[in-house]
């Protein structure tokens, strides 16, 4: 694979420098590497972006400024740029307010390979998600020994094969944009359709396929304010590969999807086969996973599911000391934090300011409770004076 690299830019010169030079910095196996910075129409700073990529020098292959007539908005942005996959065999796709590590395109090469035979894996992100941002906790992988994960929702640093890429668009210019909405969890319903990444989740969804991520970040997010964050948001910050290595001593280590314990659906909890195959006691039983305790009865179309919903009468119960929290249950720890179920059985979601610091105790244990919520509260204030412009 020689993935063609495309960066989508609109109105943050700054940023785009400093992806840029990240770029320059990186390690390629050849000098035949393809830069396209894609500018979509700003009103105002186009010409100053145009005339600072004039005189850019990309040392490492071909580089090109693709510009256009109008304004294209975010979505239709996004897919502009992934479509050069179809043109140049694969695309890594990377947004302005990124920095990549120096081995990400090495990284991109090895895992585009690896995976383009298994049509299960829908694409590849180069962010190491750690969000649920759906219920607004942490999620931590298990780590079942491969470089991979795989989850059922895209993110940022996009990878794509010109067939994987082919498949979504096929999909994708079939159907409505009202379509499969029910695949959506509640929060990403409320997104605005110049959203992306809402329509390939439904995508990931209706299909039965996965994006694959890496246990080690190649890029990172700065979460500058824009389109789509109203203010900064450094919380996307994650650490990315800097090994004190030569390029020549890099390996990734990648494994087949079916060896993988570590498989999670668009509500990022596991799927109930894995946890099936872990827990003797769960072989014979029909169940839905639940564990962040935000998945709608809609969804509960089995006769049990594992939840941390309260429920009136319990099958079985587990304590949630471990992480992932998905352990306590394949380890069988004690406690009633989470339970086995019939769906019938089950009631609401709990809800109390105790039950919040516990849950953010256990995602950021090195934290204190107060100071989470005094974090948590700052953040609130801060999105709202900023929808108030007072800034």
């Amino acid at each position: 694979m020689n993935p063609v690299i495309v960066v989508a830019t609109y109105n943050r010169l700054n940023s785009l420098d400093r992806l840029l030079k990240s770029l320059c910095s990186a390690v390629y196996r050849n000098q035949d590497v393809t830069l396209i910075v894609s500018v979509d129409k700003h009103p105002d700073l186009e010409g100053e972006i145009i005339e600072y990529l004039a005189d850019f020098k990309w040392p490492h292959g071909e580089f090109l400024i693709k510009t256009y007539t109008n304004r294209l908005g975010l979505k239709e942005h996004f897919l502009r740029c992934c479509d050069f996959a179809l043109s140049f065999g694969s695309v890594v796709f990377l947004e302005d307010d990124f920095v990549v590590s120096p081995w990400f395109y090495r990284y991109a090469e090895s895992v585009l390979a690896f995976y383009s035979g298994d049509p299960r894996v829908a694409g590849h992100s180069l962010y190491s998600i750690r969000i649920n941002e759906f219920a607004n906790r942490k999620f931590q992988p298990r780590n079942d020994g491969f470089g991979e994960f795989f989850v059922q929702i895209p993110s940022w640093g996009k990878c794509f094969t010109s067939d994987q890429w082919q498949q979504f668009r096929d999909w994708y210019d079939q159907v409505d944009s009202n379509d499969h909405e029910e695949l959506l969890p509640a929060v990403a319903r409320k997104w605005g359709t110049s959203s992306f990444k809402r329509e390939y989740i439904k995508y990931l969804a209706a299909t039965n396929r996965f994006i694959a991520y890496p246990r080690d970040g190649l890029v990172t997010n700065f979460g500058l304010e824009g389109t789509h964050y109203t203010v900064s948001d450094s919380t996307v910050q994650i650490p990315i590969l800097m090994p004190n290595k030569s390029a020549d001593e890099i390996k990734f280590s990648h494994g087949e999807f079916d060896r993988s314990a570590a498989v999670y659906d668009t509500y990022m909890e596991p799927l109930p086969s894995i946890l099936a195959a872990d827990c003797g006691f769960l072989e014979d039983i029909d169940f839905v996973v639940d564990l962040y305790g935000i998945k709608p009865r809609s969804k509960m179309d089995k006769e049990y599911v594992l939840t941390s919903k309260i429920a009136k009468v319990a099958l079985l119960s587990f304590g949630r000391t471990l992480i992932p929290h998905e352990m306590n249950i394949v380890s069988s720890v004690e406690g009633t934090h989470f339970r086995l179920a019939r769906v019938e059985d089950l009631g609401g979601r709990r809800k109390s300011l105790a039950l919040y610091l516990s849950d953010a105790s256990y995602d950021l244990g090195y934290a204190s409770p107060l100071k989470i919520l005094l974090v948590d509260v700052m953040k609130i204030v801060k999105r709202a004076l900023s929808l108030l412009n007072f800034r």
